[in-house]
C-alpha cells in the first residue's frame, strides 16, 4: 500500500502530471501498433529456441575441449619432472644458500683485513639495495593482489546491490495491483519500471521509498 500511495503521489499533477500523461499517450500508440502480428511471431518461436540451445551446446563443447587440452599440456609438463627428488632438491638449495652466505662473510673479512673499506662499504650497499628491491617487488605484488581483490569485491557488491534492487523495487513494480489492474493494458510493470524505476530505491530496512528525482540527480528528496 505504501508503494501504491507513493506511486500515485508521483503521478499526480503536483509531482509531474505531465510525465504521467505522456506515458499514457505513448502507451496508447504502442497498444495500437502491437495489436497485430502476434501469430506470426509464434511460428518461429520453437525454431529460434532450438537454434539458441544448439549455439549454447557448441560453445560449451568448445570450452570443454579447450580445458581438456590445457589439462593434457599440464600433465605433459609434470611428466618431465617425474624423476626429480624434491627433498634432495630442497637440501641442495639450502646448502647453496649456506655456501653463498659463508663466501660473502669470507670476502668481507678479507676486505677488512686488507683495509679496503670503500670496497667493503660498496658491497654492503649493494647487498642493502638488493634487499630493498626484493621488498619493493614483494610490496608491489601485494598491492596488485589487493587491487585485484578490491575490484572483485566491488563487482560482487554491485551485483548484490542490483539483486537487492530487483528484489525490492522490481518486486514492488511487478506486484503492484495499481499497475496490473488499474492502469491501461499497454503499461506493463516492466515498462512502468523503465519509466519511473529510477525514482524508487530501498532503504536500510528493505522498504521501497519514492523520490522526486531520479538516482544521481542533485537535490534529490523523498516524495
Amino acid at each position: 500500500m505504501k508503494f501504491r500511495n507513493q506511486f500515485f503521489k508521483y503521478m499526480s499533477p503536483e509531482q509531474g502530471g505531465e510525465q504521467g500523461g505522456g506515458a499514457g499517450d505513448g502507451s496508447n500508440a504502442d497498444n495500437g501498433s502491437t495489436g497485430e502480428g502476434d501469430g506470426s511471431s509464434d511460428g518461429g518461436k520453437g525454431s529460434a529456441e532450438e537454434g539458441g540451445k544448439g549455439s549454447e551446446d557448441n560453445t560449451l563443447l568448445r570450452e570443454i575441449m579447450k580445458k581438456k587440452g590445457k589439462i593434457q599440456e599440464l600433465e605433459g609438463k609434470l611428466e618431465s619432472y617425474a624423476d626429480i627428488d624434491v627433498d634432495l632438491y630442497k637440501t641442495m638449495l639450502s646448502e647453496r644458500e649456506t655456501a653463498e652466505s659463508e663466501r660473502k662473510k669470507a670476502e668481507q673479512q678479507r676486505l677488512l683485513d686488507e683495509g679496503k673499506y670503500e670496497e667493503l662499504l660498496k658491497g654492503k650497499q649493494d647487498e642493502h639495495d638488493g634487499i630493498v628491491n626484493q621488498m619493493n617487488t614483494a610490496h608491489k605484488t601485494e598491492l596488485d593482489e589487493a587491487a585485484t581483490n578490491y575490484s572483485k569485491l566491488e563487482d560482487a557488491n554491485k551485483a548484490l546491490v542490483a539483486q537487492i534492487e530487483e528484489l525490492t523495487v522490481g518486486a514492488a513494480f511487478g506486484n503492484s495491483t495499481l499497475i496490473r489492474e488499474d492502469m491501461i493494458s499497454a503499461m506493463t510493470p516492466a515498462r512502468v519500471r523503465t519509466l519511473y524505476g529510477a525514482h524508487f530505491e530501498p532503504n536500510e530496512n528493505g522498504e521501497v521509498i519514492g523520490y522526486d528525482k531520479p538516482t544521481g540527480v542533485e537535490g534529490r528528496a523523498q516524495s
